[in-house]
């Protein structure tokens, strides 16, 4: 999405027909498009029935959810707050919601992450519909979702009956060393944790002391995963030869330089996050033994050296308990 986009109607109009799985996927851009076709009069319902209006709007309900995770536009910000109001939103989920197995897998992830952040605008039936039909989805790793159905089972049975907001203190300790792709792996647990309180149907208001009406507490470590061959680099120098002047009057310089070359290798190994989390609710105590967070360490190929995804299934940064993708979360507030 361009300034050009946004400045003509008939663009904005062609991305609402035709762009919805790509603006779905970059949500900033989604309320950037949308909050401007409002401004120029058109009705929320009319953005609702075009081809790609449901996953746009879906798109503006990811970036409330999570605004600081999307890149910036230096050309146009969308307006502080929501750019939909709470029964628009209720209209979008309501469309989407419907059929759940049958929709595309980036919708309901999407629709589930939202799930973990506005409880408030899904009606139960909706909500479990969506949450029973996301391990279908899944190859090989489809009991590690169903799974995670019973682990979001179990937290519902740790909270106060019909209670809404519930007061959820959260205590992170250990760490996972500072890697580019590990680098918040204490902020991103954190969220998803709280996701999974908000997935049971209740808002969550966050505490910093007690009392509480869910204490959880995240043990951070990591583990030896696999070994890989790093290769070690020095510098060689080279020559080239460069000619100057004119026919008959030239002369050849020999000029160094250096280049990077691969010496040899040495062995490093890999880590992975894992995590040993316990939920109380004062009286009764649910504790998961340490596991790892990421779904793509089970799927660690060692003759091919990588990370094998099946079919079109992309399991890398996929987050225990249901197997939704880390960027989601990353970056939150």
């Amino acid at each position: 999405t361009g300034e050009y986009v946004v400045e003509d109607p008939e663009l904005r109009a062609y991305a609402f027909g035709k762009s919805g799985p790509d603006l779905l996927s970059s949500p900033k851009a989604a309320a950037i498009l949308t909050a401007t076709e409002l401004d120029a009069g058109t009705s929320f319902d009319a953005l609702l029935q075009r081809p790609g209006g449901p996953e746009i709007l879906l798109g503006c309900l990811v970036n409330e959810a999570n605004p600081q995770r999307w890149s910036d536009f230096p050309w146009f910000s969308p307006p502080p707050g929501a750019v939909l109001s709470e029964e628009q939103s209720r209209l979008v989920v309501k469309r989407l919601a419907v059929e759940s197995d049958k929709q595309r897998r980036d919708v309901l992830e999407n629709l589930l992450f939202v799930a973990m952040t506005f409880p408030q605008y899904f009606e139960d039936a909706q909500r479990e519909e969506m949450f029973d039909a996301w391990p279908a989805g899944f190859d090989d790793l489809q009991p590690l979702a169903v799974e995670g159905l019973l682990v979001r089972q179990q937290v519902r049975d740790l909270l106060p009956p019909g209670k809404s907001p519930v007061r959820v203190t959260i205590s992170v300790t250990g760490g996972v060393p500072g890697t580019y792709y590990y680098r918040n792996v204490d902020d991103i647990s954190r969220l998803m944790l709280l996701g999974l309180v908000r997935s049971c149907g209740v808002e969550v208001e966050e505490a910093t002391s007690e009392p509480a009406d869910l204490a959880i507490v995240v043990a951070l470590s990591e583990i030896a995963h696999h070994s890989y061959s790093k290769p070690t680099y020095d510098y060689e120098t080279y020559y080239e030869y460069k000619s100057t002047g004119r026919i008959n009057h030239y002369r050849t310089q020999k000029v160094a330089k250096q280049r990077q070359v691969v010496t040899g290798h040495t062995q490093e190994t890999a880590y992975a996050p894992v995590a040993g989390i316990s939920l109380s609710n004062g009286t009764q105590t649910v504790e998961f033994p340490q596991m790892l967070l990421f779904w793509h360490h089970l799927r660690y190929d060692e003759k091919k050296g990588g990370f094998m995804d099946l079919k079109e299934e992309r399991t890398y940064g996929r987050m225990w308990p249901f197997g939704l993708h880390k960027n989601l979360f990353e970056w939150g507030p």
